[in-house]
């Protein structure tokens, strides 16, 4: 932040302060992974191993006497431990592929910190029941814990995954009368419409369930995913017709393409 302005005032809102490294959401670590396992573009070499580094040295709280804090990387703030820290914004996909090309062990430990704490959040009697619910918060959790699981099998971490999928698998959306809490999502909207428009906070999901169902062999998952892409299907092409700016959305791209492969339906792949 720009150390002219005083720490009172840059409290007061983002336009008063400069952030010197942009929150790690959505994980930026995974993507400059993929792109050079895809490319193999050394250049980008550089841009990934000092963003790993600077992930684990500053962005994640190696020791807080806040619970909240502890062990994880607070969102959405250039001072770090002015913000909590919750399932939603905790990446371990990306800090794992690192670590696959590196054996670097400070990032296998930050990882495994960040499951422990994705389930410490869930299991808390007061806030997990708070953040349960069939939204980002799990779809992201989910996302996370799948790949240490897959990497680990440890069985606590197995577990805690099987019982976020029964969750997952077993929620009846059509009975849901409440609005999804999504900045890009219309209130009011039909329950899938709701979710093409919000998107951003559906995407982790429909990838944690598809990689659940590769890394474990559950059809039940992959039936799942089926479903649901076939439900919403509809309303990506009528957002589309009606101009709707599903960027806002984020990531259908990718959901389009496991539903495409799990279904063989190329209208997914054309809408994509």
């Amino acid at each position: 932040f720009n150390p002219l302005v005083s720490q009172d005032n840059a409290l007061a809102g983002d336009s008063r302060y400069e952030p010197i490294w942009n929150n790690n959401e959505y994980d930026l670590i995974h993507a400059l992974s993929q792109d050079l396992l895809r490319t193999g573009n050394r250049a980008l070499w550089d841009k990934l191993r000092h963003a790993v580094r600077h992930n684990i040295e500053i962005d994640f709280v190696w020791q807080s006497s806040d619970p909240w804090q502890h062990h994880g990387m607070p969102a959405h703030s250039a001072y770090h431990n002015f913000a909590s820290a919750y399932p939603s914004h905790l990446w371990t996909q990306g800090l794992l592929t690192y670590y696959r090309m590196t054996g670097d062990p400070d990032v296998l430990e930050v990882v495994m910190a960040l499951a422990q704490t994705i389930i410490r959040n869930l299991d808390d009697e007061v806030r997990g029941p708070l953040l349960l619910g069939f939204n980002r918060e799990i779809g992201w959790a989910a996302l996370a814990l799948v790949h240490v699981a897959a990497f680990t099998r440890e069985p606590r971490g197995v577990d805690r995954l099987d019982r976020i999928m029964d969750y997952l698998l077993t929620y009846d959306r059509n009975a849901q009368t409440t609005d999804i809490k999504l900045s890009s999502a219309l209130p009011g909207d039909n329950i899938h419409r709701q979710i093409v428009t919000g998107f951003f906070g559906y995407a982790s999901m429909v990838e944690a369930v598809d990689t659940y169902a590769r890394e474990f062999d559950r059809d039940d998952a992959r039936q799942w995913i089926r479903k649901l892409m076939t439900d919403i299907l509809p309303h990506i092409q009528d957002c589309l017709d009606e101009g709707y700016p599903l960027e806002l959305a984020g990531m259908l791209t990718d959901a389009l393409g496991i539903g495409y492969e799990l279904t063989g339906d190329r209208h997914m792949l054309e809408l994509g």
